[in-house]
Order: structure tokens, then sequence, then C-alpha cells
């Protein structure tokens, strides 16, 4: 119920405090948040582009433990519930958990990796409630976040239900659910009632981040079954449901059953007097990614439900490129809403935003990954091409590259600026050319461009990025002492990095214009410490920067006091130690024996052994 606040100074001395939590968690989706940086302990969120989930809770619980093993290690969870259902369609995305405490203070729990959400929604007699988990893993503790967030944007969800008013049962084959309007569709049968025992029935909806698994269960009486009870539960176990349950209280309704539909299994009690135990309890249970529909669903923001898919043309524009024999890859996503209808908003792979904005799409966003597909339209029926050029060129001065290009088609290059040239622009097919590729530009500024290579069914687009030559990292090479230090890089901030290659004894923070590494002690005495560090920017290209860390000085100094060793008496010496040859003033604690006093001293009449 509470975060730690560490208070360095004040009146009553330093200290830490409990902040008492307000009940309400703040989700802010991974994909609405540009960055998250941290400056002097404090959390920062740059380019938010959603309102935050709001949800009232209750019950809130927070734990942070924190481990070290060369570098900290941050568990976290946040568990709490909250009156209502909310659809798991709601949460598609990884979220930053936002806690606050009954000062206002917010308090952000995951700063560098967003966590998915679970959760269990339960309906039954006692309960009309959904249990949230978050879990991460994370290299820095919960921060203070400065971010200010308006509640007055959020709404609020407080669905009051007391239990299950009905429920009904029809074999699957037998009827569909139209998801949009809440509308079920029945074949030659209609929904049948389920007489249950009392307030029996219940309802358990689980999310794990990826699959809902659904299960209902209820008591009927074992009298209605007696005497051909086995065959007739055999026959039900043969089937599988669709289900139609409206709770006590409130105007909802929820289908559960309609995507694999719910598989049965029961159990029986029963003993030779009549009473509660001459039951049978039957339970239904289906596992799949989209769970139940409710009729009436809490949408926070519109956006929060809407989805990116790869599509392969839009109006006659291709959305994808072929990449080898019956196989392309997709270079377009398009955003649908939760009745999947486009929105006009879509995302190319890295490299390939320019070309489709020029051809008038609204391209809001890239996209980095290579998904790819098998595709009888690049089985080259008509063309078939094999070359190396890669789809992405990077020029840092002006250039030429060589690659090979053959196609069973005649083929052409088009689309080529100024500062680009290929040699030859053309050939014949069945012929295996060598392509010269040259930028005649030296870049002053970091620009971009595409052309392309068409040959009949077939077209490549080429990007091309012309770089300015300056080093990603400022300083290349910094040179530190043996003390643990935080070194500054500086990069530029219009075009953001990722670390990809760095110890795992160093830790880091990456700012909007700054990369930060922490590097520990070298207490080594012999050797000085070289920290390799890589990095991508925004245009792939790789960098590196080192830290030279030189090693720990020391020195023996005599003191006037002795020591003894198998009877015999040495000089006293501690150990000293230091950051350059002439300063070694730091006294640890240890000494050892020195140059020798006398052989047999009496007062070494005990030998000690150092």
């Amino acid at each position: 119920m509470s975060v730690t606040n560490y208070i360095p100074k004040s009146d009553i001395g330093c200290k830490y405090s409990y902040d008492k939590l307000d009940n309400v968690v703040y989700l802010v989706s991974q994909s609405h948040v540009k960055d998250i940086h941290i400056d002097n302990g404090e959390a920062y969120i740059d380019g938010l582009t959603e309102v935050p989930i709001r949800l009232n809770g209750f019950n809130i619980e927070f734990n942070e433990e924190s481990s070290l093993d060369e570098r900290y290690s941050f568990s976290k969870s946040v568990r709490f519930s909250m009156h209502g259902y909310v659809a798991h369609q709601s949460f598609s995305d990884k979220y930053y958990v936002i806690l606050k405490s009954k000062d206002g203070t917010l308090w952000m729990v995951n700063v560098d990796f967003p966590s998915r959400v679970t959760y269990t929604f339960n309906l039954s007699k006692d309960l009309y409630e959904t249990n949230f988990t978050f879990v991460s893993l994370s290299n820095f503790p919960t921060l203070r976040l400065a971010t200010e967030i308006d509640d007055t944007q959020y709404e609020c969800v407080d669905l009051r239900l007391g239990g299950i008013k009905s429920l009904q049962l029809l074999e699957k084959d037998s009827c569909s659910l139209d998801t949009v309007n809440s509308v079920v569709y029945t074949y030659g049968a209609d929904f049948k009632d389920v007489e249950y025992l009392g307030d029996s029935c219940s309802l358990t909806e689980s999310f794990d981040g990826e699959n809902v698994t659904t299960t209902i269960s209820f008591d009927i009486a074992f009298d209605a079954y007696k005497s051909s009870w086995h065959y007739n539960l055999l026959e039900f176990l043969q089937n599988l449901y669709s289900s139609i349950i409206v709770p006590k209280g409130g105007d909802n309704t929820f289908f559960s059953g309609f995507n694999f539909g719910l598989q049965p299994s029961f159990r029986v009690v029963t003993n030779t007097d009549k009473g509660e135990s001459d039951i049978i309890t039957v339970t239904l249970v289906e596992s799949s990614s989209q769970g139940s529909t409710s009729a009436v669903e809490w949408t926070p923001e519109e956006d929060t439900r809407r989805r990116w898919v790869y599509i392969k043309d839009v109006d006659g524009i291709m959305g994808y490129e072929c990449v080898s024999f019956g196989e392309a890859r997709y270079l377009l996503q398009e955003e649908i809403n939760q009745n999947g209808v486009p929105t006009g908003r879509y995302k190319a792979l890295e490299g390939y935003a320019e070309y489709y904005e020029a051809l008038g799409l609204n391209i809001v966003g890239t996209f980095s990954e290579d998904n790819r597909f098998s595709n009888p339209e690049c089985s080259g029926a008509t063309c078939i091409v094999n070359t190396d050029i890669p789809t992405m060129l990077t020029y840092y001065s002006a250039a030429c590259y060589s690659y090979t290009y053959s196609s069973t088609c005649d083929w052409n290059v088009s689309g080529l600026t100024d500062y680009m040239t290929v040699t030859p622009m053309s050939g014949v097919g069945n012929s295996t050319y060598t392509l010269s590729v040259c930028n005649t530009k030296t870049p002053t500024t970091n620009e971009s461009s595409t052309f392309t290579i068409t040959s009949g069914d077939n077209v490549k687009i080429v990007n091309v990025n012309l770089v300015k030559n300056t080093s990603i990292l400022n300083p290349q090479v910094a040179n530190i002492n043996c003390l643990p230090h935080n070194v500054y890089f500086t990069y530029d901030s219009t075009c953001p990095i990722r670390v990809t290659s760095i110890d795992s004894r160093l830790t880091y923070q990456i700012t909007n214009s700054q990369l930060i590494v922490n590097v520990p002690m070298n207490y080594s005495i012999g050797n000085a410490k070289t920290w390799n560090i890589t990095v991508k920017d925004c245009h792939q290209t790789s960098g590196t920067a080192q830290i030279v860390q030189d090693k720990t000085y020391e020195n023996w100094v005599d003191s006037s006091d002795y020591v003894c060793e198998s009877g015999n008496s040495y000089v006293k010496q501690y150990r000293y130690t230091g950051t350059t040859p002439t300063n070694i003033n730091t006294m640890t604690g240890e000494f050892r024996g020195g140059s020798l006093i006398q052989s047999g001293d009496t007062r070494c009449g005990t030998i000690y052994t150092r």
C-alpha cells in the first residue's frame, strides 16, 4: 500500500518515509510514448500521443525487490482489484505503470521495460470484480514522475454487478455472434435456460497477456438424472457450447464460447442421505485469443482498441516487395478500429516512409520488423530476379558500390535523384550485369531518397541514405581514473540512438541528446581497463566509443609499529591506494611485514603467522 521515498535532507535528518497510495493506477501505452528519460533521479515522459488509461482500483499492493549481481536488478509487481469488467481488447499493448500517493505525487514503476497486463475477472454470488497484475524487471528503482497528468480527462469504470441472473446454452454449431453489435443468430435451434441451484453459477475470465481462458461453473440437481445420468451426461460431453450470461444489476450481457466453443466436464457428489451433497457440478472452459464479448464495454480512449495489421496493397499501391523466389516481405501496416474498419493511417517499413508519402498515403510512423510471407506472385512465373543489391544503401562520402543483377525479363532503373547514378540503367532478360551504384555528393547533412528497379512483375525499391561523416558519439574515447564514474557522451538529438553492445557490468541511460554510462571502480593494480560500447543511430549506422579506465595505484608505507612472524619482528607496513602515481593517499587498513627488525625477537615469543 505504499512506496518508499528517501529524503536526503530535512529538519529531522536523513530518513525513509512511506507514501500511502491513492486508489488509482495509470497505464501509459508503449506505442504512444516517444521517450522516457531520467534526470536527477526523476522520470520524464516525452512525446505522449494518447490519454493514459485510468483504473480506479482498491486493495492496491506494490512490491519492489532489489538484488545486486554486478549490476542492480529490481523486481516489481503491482496488484489491485477493480469493480466491474473491462474487455481484454483494451489492453493489447505493453504498458508503463504509474501509481499515485495520497499527496498527489506520481511514481513511475517500470521506467525502462513496459509490462503486459494480466487479469482475472470474477462474476459470482459474492464477487463482481477484476483482479489485475503487472510484473516487470528493471535496472532502475521506482522513480518520481515529473510529468503531470490531468485527472479531468478520464472516464471511470464502475459496472456494479451482483451475481448471475440467468445462463443460457446452445451447441456452438447452431449459433453465431455479431461482435460489433452484440447480436446472436441461431440456426434451427434456440438457447435453453440452465436451471442451476441457487447462486451456484459463476463466470471467471483470466487474461495472461496473450490468451483469454473463460470458465463457467454451476450446480444442478442430481435427482433429475438418477435414472440415466451416466448416459445423459456422456451425451452432454460430446458437444461444444456457446453461452449467454445475464448478470444481476445493470444492463450488461456476456457472450462466451463463440470462438472455439465451451468444453464441458462434470463432477458428481452424492451419498445415501439426500441433502446438499446430491449435486452435479458442471464446468465449461474455452481458451482463445478473443475471450467473451460484453454488450456493455468500457472504452476509455478509442485509440486503445485500435490495431495495426500488415496489408498487401492500398487502392492498388503495393504494400510488399518480393525478396526471393516465392517469398515477399511487408512494407505497410494499416490501422483498423475495434470493428475492423481502416482509419486511413499507415506505418511503413523503415526506409520506405518517404516513398509511400510521395504516393499520397498518410504515413504516421515506421516499423522495423522484417515480416516475410509466402507469395506465389513472387514465383517468377513471368520474371525471376537474382541480385545482391540491399534494400538500404548508406553513403558517408561520394562513392560507388558494385552489385550483380540478372532477370529473366528486361529491366530498367527509375526514380534516381540528381546525385545518384546507376550504370547500366537497363538490361535485357537472361543476362547477368554488374551494376555500379554511385553517389556523387559529399554529404553535408543527413538526407535520403529512393529509386526502383523494375523487371516485369518484380519491383525492387532501394533506399539511399546520405549521412554526414561525423562520429555518432562524442567523444569517441573517454579517459577516466580508477574511481567509479558517470561518463557522458553526446549525440545528434534529431537522430535517436540505441545501444547494441555493452559490457554487462555497465549500466546506462539515454536522454534526448546524451548517453550516460555508469562505470564501476577498477580495483586492478596491474592493468587499465578498456570498456567498449557500440550503438546504432536512426539510419541504422553503427558507431563505437571507448572508455579507458586507469588502474588503481598502490604504495606500502612503513610505520613505527612492528609485526611478528615465525618469532621474528618486521616493520609494519600499511597499504595506501590512489588514482595516480603521485596521488596515493587513501589508507585501506591492510598491512604486512616489511624489512626485518630482529630475528628471534623476545617480543615475538608467541609465534604469530600473518
